[in-house]
């Protein structure tokens, strides 16, 4: 894992411009469970451009070798309120960008435990094949809001080639930030 401690959240970017942008999801401005929207965009062209606004989602899977974007802090993608485990699940060769990840509610207090809810889960999987390596990217993030992890690592310790790459996020207001649950042959890199 790369951890690039600065950030720089971009307020609107040219992708939210236009409406008539492809792959481009618009949001309802309401509570709309928008998880199967998404996935289908993403497993259907391989990327999905979140509009501004709010998109409630309920444990979204990314499919491998897709692509998930927003518009800066504008996008905001919400995980529904009850006993979802996480926002977003990665699959190996995916990106998140330019959007808040918000979990609807704040950390712990000091005496409570950490929770289950998590922000971003990215789990690393083995393979022989290393020219098929567990990989992700996260880029221009706010993360907030989550009881548990804002990022989640999990099976980390797989050959060098798993790896995720975090820059210019910021988690905020959750009961653990950065959670790497096994890390026994991996290297962290923290610049």
């Amino acid at each position: 894992a790369r951890i690039v401690p600065q950030f720089r959240m971009p307020r609107n970017c040219i992708l939210c411009r236009t409406e008539s942008t492809i792959y481009y999801l618009q949001s309802t401005n309401d509570t709309t469970d928008r998880t199967n929207d998404i996935a289908t965009m993403l497993s259907t062209y391989g990327i999905c451009n979140l509009g501004p606004g709010p998109f409630y989602v309920e444990g979204l899977q990314m499919p491998d070798g897709t692509a998930l974007r927003g518009c800066g802090t504008s996008s905001r993608l919400t995980l529904i309120s009850g006993n979802n485990k996480y926002a977003v699940k990665m699959g190996s060769r995916t990106q998140i960008s330019d959007m808040w990840v918000y979990g609807l509610g704040s950390a712990p207090s000091a005496s409570d435990e950490v929770g289950t809810r998590d922000g971003i889960l990215w789990q690393g999987t083995y393979t022989a094949d290393e020219t098929a390596p567990s990989r992700g990217y996260l880029s221009n993030l706010y993360i907030s809001g989550f009881n548990g992890s804002g990022i989640k690592l999990t099976d980390t310790g797989t050959p060098i080639s798993n790896n995720l790459e975090a820059v210019n996020c910021v988690v905020t207001n959750c009961g653990i930030g950065i959670n790497i649950a096994y890390s026994k042959d991996d290297i962290l890199d923290i610049v």
